[in-house]
């Protein structure tokens, strides 16, 4: 019987200490913040578009990237931006669309996406097609 009441005295002090450090904060798990990938998920609506700086018309223009590796946009008048298909980051700054097609991010966050794509026009011109989109 002694020894029980050794045991029970011994476990009650262990609970005791344990408890007792304790200075009521509680530890939060740091936040993950969400991947590239994540960010570009969404039907973004097309805030601005410019080519070569210069603003243009972009009513009706939809942009979406699908988290099953598939985009969707309306973009008409963008010579050879694809209008659907697939999407991949190839580097932390590029995304090609298609396998071959590039555009090059310039912001993502979660409100708030930025990309060029470079093309040349019929007159063998470059042109930087800028979009941003909430």
């Amino acid at each position: 019987m002694k020894i029980y009441r050794t045991l029970l005295l011994t476990s009650f002090l262990f609970l005791i200490v344990s408890c007792g450090g304790d200075d009521g904060e509680e530890t939060k798990p740091p936040k993950v913040e969400p991947s590239k990938e994540e960010l570009l998920v969404k039907n973004w609506e097309v805030v601005s578009v410019t080519s070569n700086d210069i603003a243009i018309e972009h009513s009706g223009f939809t942009i979406s990237f699908k988290s099953d590796g598939k985009f969707s946009f309306n973009t008409p008048g963008i010579s050879g931006l694809p209008q659907s298909g697939t999407w991949v980051f190839s580097t932390t700054t590029i995304i090609k669309l298609n396998g071959t097609v590039e555009i090059h991010v310039g912001e993502l966050k979660t409100n708030k996406f930025v990309f060029t794509y470079n093309s040349t026009n019929h007159k063998g011109t470059n042109v930087e097609t800028r979009f941003t989109m909430e």
